[in-house]
């Protein structure tokens, strides 16, 4: 890509402050204790040089390395406008995240040798879900340290797992719940 912009890096923002609760559904990519949110994947995922990509994902390749990554995501058919914001309550995010289906889609790349290693991260409701752990803490509205580190521990902790290229490439299902984000990177 040739640039790309965010509105705010943090929850923190001149104009309104760093809000009320830790996730009060501000647009940054970390909350203002420092937590990634979905945002900071979603950034982290993408790839510099774009080969393909259609409705379910792009394939791109790092102009640097050379690696192959493909970033799919399931974003629901029900849901057929623009998901609305939720800057005061978290009851739209949460009505939106209880809407669609998973679906399981399909990763090809050819033009790789047999035994090329790929790993595979999912971002999920289920996966790297820092809100989760937040409200199994009781929802703090100030969060002692310890819940800061086991918050921030959650929203790290992706899905992971490996897959290997056959004779012909890589040919491989990646199941994507709703709302689900995969990236499968060339490792070796």
């Amino acid at each position: 890509m040739d640039s790309l912009s965010y509105w705010t890096f943090t929850d923190i923002f001149e104009e309104a402050g760093g809000g009320q609760l830790p996730f009060h559904g501000g647009f940054g990519m970390l909350t203002y204790h420092g937590v990634p949110k979905p945002t900071y994947h979603g950034y982290r995922f993408l790839g510099d040089e774009l080969l393909a990509r259609n409705g379910e994902g792009a394939i791109t390749r790092d102009s640097a390395g050379g690696a192959i990554s493909a970033l799919l995501y399931n974003y629901p058919a029900e849901v057929t406008q623009t998901v609305p914001a939720s800057f005061d309550m978290r009851e739209n995010a949460d009505r939106t995240l209880a809407t669609g289906a998973a679906r399981s889609t399909t990763v090809r790349v050819s033009g790789v040798a047999a035994g090329t290693r790929f790993r595979v991260e999912l971002l999920s409701p289920e996966s790297g879900n820092a809100i989760a752990r937040w409200h199994e803490l009781g929802s703090p509205v100030n969060p002692s340290r310890d819940d800061i580190a086991s918050i921030r521990e959650a929203a790290m902790d992706l899905r992971t797992w490996e897959v290997e290229a056959g004779e012909d490439g890589l040919d491989t299902a990646i199941d994507l719940p709703a709302w689900a984000v995969a990236l499968v990177t060339q490792i070796g």
